[in-house]
């Protein structure tokens, strides 16, 4: 399960209707082109590329968002595959949300989503 960026039970479906897919679509892309962009001039074009050793420099964290990073590996007690995965899936929440800072909630959506899943 260490290997995988997410994991998820989904019990039922919601009730609520989500974004269309076009909707979905459009915000992949463009999440696509923003890694491509800040990605320029490396080997890796997408953030679940970037290996650990980078990701210090190419996925910078904000202080805020650091202490979260620090408190989601020691508290999920994670491995460094994890901890780096969790940091590669919340760089990836900001792209999908259009913004050029990783938050806190990002590093804490991104480490949820590493649950166990039984």
């Amino acid at each position: 399960l260490d290997r995988f960026d997410l994991r998820l039970r989904i019990d039922s479906a919601g009730t609520e209707p989500g974004e269309s897919s076009e909707e979905t679509r459009t915000r992949v892309c463009a999440a696509i082109e923003r890694q491509l962009s800040r990605l320029v001039g490396t080997r890796w074009r997408r953030n679940a590329h970037i290996p650990p050793g980078a990701l210090e420099q190419l996925v910078p964290l904000p202080a805020e968002a650091h202490a979260a990073w620090l408190d989601a590996c020691r508290l999920r007690r994670l491995t460094g595959r994890g901890a780096a995965r969790v940091r590669r899936v919340a760089r990836t929440f900001a792209d999908l949300a259009d913004r050029e800072v990783v938050t806190a909630d990002d590093v804490m959506r991104a480490a949820w989503l590493r649950e166990d899943v039984w």
